[in-house]
């Protein structure tokens, strides 16, 4: 619906109504960071399901990852049992996360 101004508003769900909701899209949290990277980009996820070549890295962003794998392992050393499951094969992955 729109009002007066021309801008949508959002529509109240009946709760009288029998209907099923729509079931929620999966959502990684690749394809949110995708989303949001640096700046939100609907037409970003499309491209990328769509073999589309994503423009190198910037300096900021191959810092910020940099930065972001070391604050990573720094937070592991304190866990010195702690186990990388990707590291499994797929068929252990899931007991891996009970050891």
């Amino acid at each position: 619906m729109t009002s007066g101004t021309g801008t949508t508003a959002m529509s109240t769900p009946d709760p009288t109504s029998t209907a099923e909701p729509e079931p929620l899209p999966r959502l990684s949290p690749s394809a949110l960071y995708n989303l949001l990277k640096p700046s939100r980009c609907d037409l970003r996820e499309w491209l990328k399901s769509h073999d589309y070549e994503e423009a190198p890295p910037s300096a900021f962003r191959e810092t910020l990852f940099e930065q972001g794998h070391e604050h990573e392992a720094r937070h592991l050393r304190r866990f010195p049992k702690a186990l990388d499951i990707a590291e499994l094969p797929r068929e252990e992955q899931a007991s891996g996360t009970l050891a």
